[in-house]
């Protein structure tokens, strides 16, 4: 796996903040991940560090792109591995994760996933639609259509 282009440092100033980018292109389903780990772990050190460094604080930003995230390469214990590392090792550092491109199939992944993250975090997280409007987690969940699409908008 390409790990460089998976998990990257992205635009600091879109956010004026230290930012992560992910891109579900890069991904392949793997036996082990800690290679994968270390290194997502290694770039939200280094995004924190810009965080501190350029805008004096110490969040930072995720960008998910799932748009080319197939069933066959989902992997809940990454998922739940990911989660748990990440709010060990960051607690109440994230600002903000936005995820977009997320597929029908998605729906039923977050809805399981979602029940191990804590509230708070859960609050953060942000689906991005094709037009670029932003809808929470519990509007993403209580869509009664299977068409990430068709959430309703809010402001954020």
């Amino acid at each position: 796996m390409d790990l460089t282009n998976f998990c990257f440092l992205g635009d600091q100033f879109e956010y004026n903040l230290g930012h992560v980018q992910i891109n579900s292109k890069y991904f392949k389903k793997q036996k082990q991940y800690d290679k994968l780990i270390q290194h997502v772990v290694e770039i939200i050190t280094d995004s924190l560090k810009i965080s501190l460094n350029n805008f004096n604080s110490d969040k930072f930003v995720v960008s998910v792109d799932l748009k080319y995230l197939e069933l066959s390469q989902v992997d809940k214990d990454l998922l739940l591995k990911l989660v748990n590392v990440l709010e060990t090792l960051f607690p109440e550092k994230l600002s903000k994760c936005y995820i977009s491109g997320a597929s029908g199939f998605f729906k039923g992944i977050y809805k399981c996933l979602a029940l191990f993250i804590n509230k708070r975090t859960r609050s953060k997280i942000k689906f991005v639609k094709k037009n670029g409007k932003i809808s929470s987690d519990q509007e993403y969940l209580n869509c009664n259509d299977d068409n990430p699409e068709n959430i309703q908008n809010i402001n954020h």
